[in-house]
């Protein structure tokens, strides 16, 4: 019985079939709204908030999973092996994707003509970005920074004053 090989013990909290299944289908299932709001070629406020919202649940559900792995790992008797930690690594870096679903519609949505183009630069997508992060966090911006000057295609960096 000496040269029994040592196996990761098993944690069907972590990596059994229907927590795995669970993950997958919530990061699937996140796609379908868009596709349906992509459907007839406009996103309207309301399904952009739509989106946001459920991936600002995503990722809450991805930060709660990592710190409690974290803790687990971090307590005096660690609870997780180093297999399992990876293992929610990547779901939770999984569940952090359903974030770009709102961002790159966010993206689509302010490309259209409707829009004030925005200038290929960082400091333009920044401004850009930035507004609508603090605008979701604070509450509408300060007058005279919301909208980008575009200076005929050339972008200054500027905000309207």
């Amino acid at each position: 019985m000496e040269n029994v090989e040592k196996c990761i013990p098993a944690n069907p909290d972590i990596s059994g079939i229907g927590v795995r299944a669970a993950i997958y289908a919530q990061n699937l299932l996140c796609f379908l709204p868009v596709v349906f709001y992509l459907w007839d070629g406009e996103i309207t406020l309301d399904e952009l908030a739509g989106i946001q919202d459920q991936s600002t649940g995503m990722l809450a559900i991805a930060f709660a999973i990592l710190i409690t792995t974290a803790s687990l790992a971090a307590s005096s008797n660690p609870t997780v092996s180093n297999y399992h930690a990876a293992i929610v690594l990547d779901l939770s870096w999984m569940n952090n994707t359903s974030t770009w679903i709102w961002f790159i519609l966010y993206v689509y949505e302010r490309s259209k003509a409707k829009y004030k183009p925005v200038v290929a630069t960082w400091s333009a997508w920044w401004t850009t970005f930035g507004s609508t992060v603090y605008a979701y966090l604070l509450g509408p911006e300060p007058a005279g920074t919301q909208d980008y000057e575009s200076n005929e295609g050339e972008g200054s960096g500027k905000t309207k004053n």
